[in-house]
């Protein structure tokens, strides 16, 4: 586990239908908040958001995270846990 990802809730995969970009969704902490990592199959694309303020409809710059600081450890989390699929 990485100084960024402090317990690991949750890690999906999404295939996304035909025309949809396929992601993977981890639910994990960070400085005691519950944040959500969206990875795409693309390198540099990943969002984090918080959970708890997601849920409530509030997106905005209180609730988001640089995905550059999280993409390689989430990109390693993913790839123990399912390793044909990143």
């Amino acid at each position: 586990m990485s100084e960024k990802i402090k317990g690991i809730c949750f890690i999906d995969y999404h295939r996304n239908g035909v025309s949809g970009e396929s992601f993977h969704t981890v639910v994990f902490n960070h400085n005691k908040q519950t944040l959500v990592g969206i990875v795409f199959e693309a390198p540099k694309h990943c969002a984090v958001i918080g959970l708890s303020k997601t849920v409530c409809g509030m997106i905005d710059t209180e609730n988001k995270w640089s995905g550059d600081e999280f993409e390689k450890p989430l990109r390693t989390l993913i790839s123990e846990s399912d390793p044909e699929t990143i």
